[in-house]
């Protein structure tokens, strides 16, 4: 992962200079063309968290279901029941996290950092894809 993100994160600030170049003249087009900015950085974070809503995540519980056992059905079921929620955490994680890696973290050092945080997400996604697993076991009849 770590290799594919070092590469991913390099498209983002090519991409909101690309967006922020369409934009009419003024002080957000300015700011989001500045890569040193805040708002570039913010805009770059945005990117990634669409990147996190659209593959990730849905990487993720398609995975691990499969690989726990579940059939692609029912990792797809788990992936719907719990996509708005995971997506509002990582929102609430990730955005502010990375405007600032990407704001003050040089390239070179943002694959490590980001590495270091995720720690704690893939805690937190693992405990939002398995809370209430057991009873749903229950309910359904499923071991």
């Amino acid at each position: 992962l770590g290799t594919f993100v070092h590469f991913l994160y390099k498209t983002y600030s090519p991409i909101v200079q690309t967006v922020a170049s369409r934009l009419p003249a003024g002080g957000v087009r300015g700011a989001l063309l500045h890569s040193e900015s805040a708002s570039h950085s913010f805009a770059c974070a945005l990117a990634d968290n669409v990147h996190c809503g659209t593959v990730y995540i849905p990487s993720f519980y398609l995975a691990v279901g499969v690989m726990q056992g579940e059939s692609l059905s029912d990792s797809l079921s788990t992936l719907r029941r719990e996509w708005l929620l995971t997506y509002a955490t990582c929102s609430t994680y990730w955005v502010p996290f990375m405007a600032c890696v990407f704001r003050f973290v040089p390239p070179s050092g943002r694959v490590r950092v980001v590495a270091a945080a995720n720690l704690v997400w893939s805690t937190i996604i693992d405990f939002i894809a398995h809370r209430g697993h057991d009873e749903h076991r229950v309910v359904t009849g499923v071991v």
